[in-house]
C-alpha cells in the first residue's frame, strides 16, 4: 500500500484482503491503507460502509468507522451509519468510538446531543457511557440538559468507573458548584471501590484544595485509613498545602509514624521543597537580617551522641511532647543526658556560660564527641500546630575549651545542622523569649540572697544553672514570697506589682503543686501554713524548699517572658528536671509527675528518677531506661507498661531490676536455705532450724493494702484446714514443694 501504491494490482488485492482474509488484523490495515491511500476512489467509500455494518471482527468495523468520520465527513451516508453503529453495533468498542465520533465531528448536528444523552444512560456498556459523560461535559458544557445528566450519572450509574469520569468532569467544568463537590467526596468515600477512591481523592486534592471539607477528610485519610495507597494520595495533596499550619502539622507527625515507607518519603520530600520560614532561616537559606518575628517554641524531638561520657553511640533517643522519665542506676548518664540537651537549647555561646568545662564531654579515650539534638519547632499562630523540626550539632575536642558547630557529615544523614543560626538566635533574643528552657539539678533548693539580680547575668543561662552547677542559685525564698504577694520590687526588668488576677493565677499554680499546707498572701510577702503552723519559707523541709523553688524558679521565668502578665501555667517549652524524686516522700512522689503536667499542661518535661512511685506514674511509653555494662550505656525504649503496678513489683521489673525489695540479710538467709535444701533434702536440723529463723522475720502476706492483708488472713486459715487433714508426710512435701519456689 505505501511502496506499490501505483502498480494497479495493488488495489485490488487490498480490497480482496479487505473483504475476505480471515484474519480480523488484517483485514483491519487493509481497511485503513485503503482509506488513506485511495480516499478519491469510489469504490473504497463502498468498501468502508460495508466493513463498518457487516465485518465479523470488531477491529474492522471499529476501524472503518474512524475512517469514514475522518474522511467523508460530508457524505450523508456517513453521519447515519455512524448513528446506527453508535445505537446497535453489537462491540461497544464500535459503539465508543461512533458515540466519540459523532461528537467530535457533528457537534453542531442536532442528532447528536440526543443521541449522547440516550448513550449515557442506557448503554449497557460501562465504557460507552463513561465516553458520552466525558463527550456531553466537553462539547454541550451549556446545554441545560448536560449538567443534571451528570450529577445523575455521578451519583447513581452502577459503574464506578462512570460515576468518577462524572464527578471528574462536574469538578472540572462546574467547579463552582456545590454539588460537585459533595459528589467528589462522596465517592472519595471508604465505601468506593478501590480506583474510584483514589480518583476522587487525587480530583480534590487537585480541583478544591482550600476548601475545609476537603482538608479535613484528606487528612483524616491520611492519618487513619488502611489503604497505603489511599494515604499515599491524599498526602500527596495536602502536601500542596504547606502553607496552612494545620496540615504541616500533621503531616511532619505522618512523616513519623507512617508504615509505609513510600507515603514517608513522600512528605520528606515536600517538606525539603517547601520549608517553613524558620526552617529557612535556621539552615542558613535565607539572609541572617531576614529573622522571622513570630514568637516560637521548642520541644526535644530527639538525642544522639558518639563518645559522650558513657555514652559510645547512642540515638536517635526520641522523646514524646508531654512528660519523659529517664530511668538508670547510679552513673548511668542520666544527668548527661539532660545537659546535653540543655547546651544544645542554650547554642553554642551560651552553653559555655553554663558548662564551661566542654572536654570533660568526652568519652575516655576519644579525641572528640558529637551531640546532636532534634527540636521540633512550633511558630503557627495556632500554638498546637507543628511547623518544622531541626538539629543542633555541637563538637567537643579532647583538650578543647569551646564548642564546635558539627560538620553535617558527623549528624544523622541528610540532616543540616542549625547551630550556627541557632547560636545567633540566642544572641539576638536579649530577653530570653525564644525557645523556653529550665532545667534543674538534683540539689536544687532556696539560697541567700545576695543581690536583686539573677545570678547570671542571662535570663537564659539563669534558666538551666543548676542543673550544671550544685552550688548554682536557684531563687532566694524572699523572692518566693514578695512574688505571692504580687511585689516584684526584687525582680529585674519587672514593674512594680503584679495585677490581681495574675497574682491569683501564680498562687493557684503553687497551690496545685504544694500538698497539705496554704499559702498566706500578705502585703509585704507570703508564708505558708503547714499543719496548723505558719511557717517563713526558709523554715520549710527540704521536700518543701525543694518544690517551692523549682516552682518559684519556673513560675518567675515564665512570667519574664509573658512580660509579667497572663497565666504562667500557659508557658511552652521544656523542663528538665533531674532526680524528681529527691527529699520527696513516696506519698508525693506518687503524683508528683502528674500534677507538674497538669499544672502545666504545655510544657515537655524530661526528667530523671530512682523511684518506683515516680515511675509508676508516668505515660505508658514514656519511660527510657539505661543500661550499663562495664564502660558503655545503651538504651531501652521498648518496655512494657507499668501502669497500676504496685511499688515492690516495679522495682523487681526490668525498670530496676531488684531481685527482691526484702532486706539484703533476708535476700541471703533465702539464699543459703535454697542451697543446704538441695544438699541436706528436707528432714534435716539444719534445714528446719533455718526455715524457722527466715518463717520468724519473714511477713508471708505480701499485702499491699488493708483489704489484701485481709485476703492473706482468709487464706492462713483455709490453707491450715485443709493441711491439718494430711499426714505429716504430705504435710512436709507441701511446705518443701512451697520453699521450692523462689522466694520474695
Amino acid at each position: 500500500a505505501r511502496g506499490w501504491k501505483d502498480d494497479p494490482v495493488t488495489h485490488p488485492w487490498l480490497l480482496d484482503r479487505a473483504r475476505s482474509d480471515k484474519n480480523a488484523d488484517v483485514r483491519r490495515a487493509a481497511v485503513q491503507e485503503l482509506a488513506r491511500g485511495w480516499k478519491d476512489d469510489p469504490v473504497t467509500h463502498l468498501l468502508l460502509v460495508d466493513r463498518a455494518r457487516s465485518d465479523k471482527g470488531y477491529d474492522g468495523r471499529r476501524a472503518a468507522v474512524e475512517e469514514l468520520a475522518r474522511g467523508w465527513k460530508d457524505d450523508p451516508v456517513t453521519h447515519s451509519l455512524l448513528l446506527d453503529r453508535a445505537r446497535s453495533d453489537e462491540n461497544a468498542d464500535v459503539r465508543m468510538a461512533a458515540v466519540e465520533e459523532l461528537a467530535r465531528g457533528w457537534k453542531d448536528d442536532p442528532v447528536t446531543h440526543p443521541l449522547l444523552l440516550d448513550r449515557a444512560r442506557s448503554d449497557e456498556n460501562a465504557d460507552v457511557r463513561r465516553a458520552a459523560v466525558e463527550e456531553l461535559a466537553r462539547g454541550w458544557k451549556d446545554d441545560p440538559l448536560t449538567h443534571p445528566l451528570l450529577l445523575d450519572r455521578a451519583r447513581s450509574d452502577e459503574s464506578p468507573g462512570v460515576r468518577r469520569a462524572a464527578a471528574r468532569e462536574l469538578s472540572l467544568v462546574w467547579k463552582d458548584d456545590p454539588d460537585a463537590l459533595i459528589l467528589l467526596q462522596a465517592c472519595a468515600a471508604p465505601t468506593e471501590s478501590g480506583e474510584l477512591r483514589l480518583a476522587a481523592i487525587s480530583t480534590l486534592a487537585l480541583q478544591f484544595p482550600t476548601d475545609q471539607r476537603t482538608q479535613v477528610l484528606l487528612l483524616d485519610w491520611a492519618l487513619k485509613d488502611p489503604n497505603p495507597r489511599v494515604r499515599y494520595r491524599s498526602v500527596l495533596g495536602l502536601s500542596q498545602q504547606l502553607s496552612n499550619g494545620a496540615i504541616r502539622s500533621a503531616l511532619l507527625g505522618i512523616a513519623k509514624t507512617d508504615q509505609d515507607e513510600k507515603v514517608r518519603k513522600r512528605i520528606r520530600h515536600a517538606l525539603q521543597e517547601n520549608p517553613s520560614p524558620w526552617k529557612q532561616w535556621l539552615t542558613g537559606t535565607t539572609p541572617e537580617a531576614d529573622l522571622p518575628t513570630l514568637p516560637i517554641r521548642l520541644e526535644v524531638a530527639y538525642v544522639r551522641l558518639r563518645n559522650v561520657r558513657m555514652f559510645q553511640e547512642v540515638g536517635p533517643l526520641e522523646f514524646g511532647p508531654r512528660n519523659n522519665l529517664i530511668i538508670g542506676e547510679n552513673a548511668a548518664g542520666k544527668s548527661t543526658l539532660l545537659r546535653v540537651i540543655a547546651l544544645a537549647a542554650l547554642g553554642r555561646d551560651l552553653a559555655l556560660k553554663a558548662e564551661p568545662r566542654p572536654a570533660s564531654y568526652v568519652r575516655d579515650g576519644c579525641k572528640r564527641a558529637i551531640i546532636e539534638i532534634g527540636f521540633r519547632l512550633y511558630a503557627d499562630p495556632e500554638p498546637s500546630y507543628l511547623s518544622d523540626e531541626f538539629s543542633v550539632g555541637l563538637e567537643i575536642r579532647e583538650g578543647e575549651t569551646s564548642f564546635l558547630v558539627a560538620d553535617a557529615s558527623d549528624l544523622s544523614p541528610g540532616t543540616p545542622n542549625c547551630a550556627e543560626r541557632f547560636g545567633v538566635l540566642r544572641r539576638k533574643d536579649g530577653p530570653g523569649r525564644f525557645g523556653f528552657v529550665c532545667a534543674y539539678g538534683s540539689k536544687r533548693t532556696f539560697t541567700d540572697p545576695t543581690q536583686p539580680a539573677p545570678a547570671k547575668d542571662d535570663p537564659v543561662v539563669d534558666r538551666v544553672a543548676s542543673l550544671f552547677d550544685v552550688h548554682a542559685p536557684v531563687i532566694d525564698p524572699e523572692m518566693v514570697s514578695k512574688l505571692l504577694s504580687g511585689n516584684l520590687a526584687m525582680f529585674r526588668e519587672a514593674p512594680p506589682t503584679l495585677d490581681e488576677l495574675t497574682q491569683a493565677q501564680v498562687l493557684a499554680s503553687f497551690q496545685r503543686l504544694l500538698p497539705e499546707c496554704d499559702l498566706i498572701s500578705t502585703t509585704d510577702g507570703a508564708k505558708i501554713r503547714l499543719y496548723d503552723s505558719v511557717l517563713d519559707f526558709r523554715d520549710v523541709s527540704d521536700g518543701y524548699a525543694t518544690m517551692l523553688a523549682l516552682i518559684g524558679h519556673l513560675v518567675r521565668h515564665a512570667l519574664a517572658c509573658s512580660n509579667w502578665t497572663g497565666n504562667p501555667s500557659d508557658i511552652r517549652g521544656v523542663v528538665l528536671i533531674d532526680e524528681l524524686d529527691a527529699h520527696l516522700h513516696p506519698s508525693w512522689q506518687r503524683h508528683i509527675l502528674p500534677d507538674l503536667q497538669r499544672v502545666f499542661p504545655n510544657l515537655q518535661i524530661i526528667a530523671t528518677t530512682h523511684s518506683a512511685m515516680v515511675a509508676g506514674s508516668a505515660e505508658p511509653g514514656s519511660v527510657r531506661l539505661l543500661t550499663r555494662v562495664r564502660d558503655t550505656v545503651s538504651v531501652i525504649t521498648d518496655l512494657p507498661s507499668i501502669k497500676g503496678w504496685r511499688a515492690d513489683q516495679i522495682l523487681t521489673s526490668l525498670l530496676f531490676d531488684l531481685p527482691t525489695t526484702r532486706s539484703r540479710e533476708l535476700e541471703e538467709l533465702s539464699e543459703r536455705y535454697g542451697r543446704i535444701l538441695s544438699e541436706l533434702g528436707p528432714d534435716h536440723p539444719s534445714v528446719k532450724e533455718l526455715e524457722e529463723e527466715i518463717d520468724s522475720r519473714t511477713e508471708r502476706r505480701p499485702a499491699a493494702t488493708p483489704l489484701d492483708r485481709d485476703v492473706w488472713d482468709l487464706l492462713d486459715q483455709f490453707l491450715a484446714r485443709q493441711l491439718s487433714v494430711l499426714a505429716p508426710e504430705g504435710v512436709q512435701r507441701v511446705k518443701t514443694r512451697m520453699w521450692e519456689v523462689p522466694r520474695g
